[in-house]
């Protein structure tokens, strides 16, 4: 495993390059030594399954399955949103430090929208944050 994903990392291309014909994306999938489990899952199923994509092709066993793959993909999703925060955050640190004192104001102007979005973005954080730790995820230091 590690020898492949050093040849990813080498290439530069996402290890499921590397596994499956991703171009041919409804063509079955031909790894050897692979459990019957595997049987018929097309290229698209296998990339879907690999990178744990909840609304993929590929069709999920039971709902354990299903719900952690909803957990990582909430994780994913909480770590760009942090980085999206982060974003906003510096622009709207730049855009006061731009901003003229006799222009400042306590109502922001029509056009900004900076302000809305890293609204939005908190909110989506505390959603997420509160989904994944009722559900057994430890976040401290996390949403910071």
């Amino acid at each position: 495993m590690s020898q492949l994903l050093n040849i990813s990392h080498a290439l530069r291309v996402p290890p499921v390059f590397l596994l499956a014909p991703i171009g041919r994306p409804h063509d079955q999938l031909d790894l050897v030594n692979l459990s019957d489990t595997f049987a018929g899952m097309t290229v698209a199923e296998f990339d879907a399954w690999i990178s744990g994509e909840t609304d993929g092709a590929y069709r999920w066993r039971n709902l354990t399955e299903r719900t952690e793959r909803s957990q990582l993909e909430a994780m994913r999703e909480l770590i760009a949103s942090l980085r999206e925060r982060r974003r906003l955050t510096i622009i709207v640190a730049i855009e006061a430090e731009l901003t003229p004192a006799s222009e400042v104001t306590t109502e922001p102007a029509l056009w900004d929208t900076t302000q809305e979005q890293l609204a939005e973005a908190n909110q989506r954080i505390q959603q997420l944050t509160t989904y994944l730790a009722d559900t057994g995820w430890d976040l401290e230091g996390w949403a910071k």
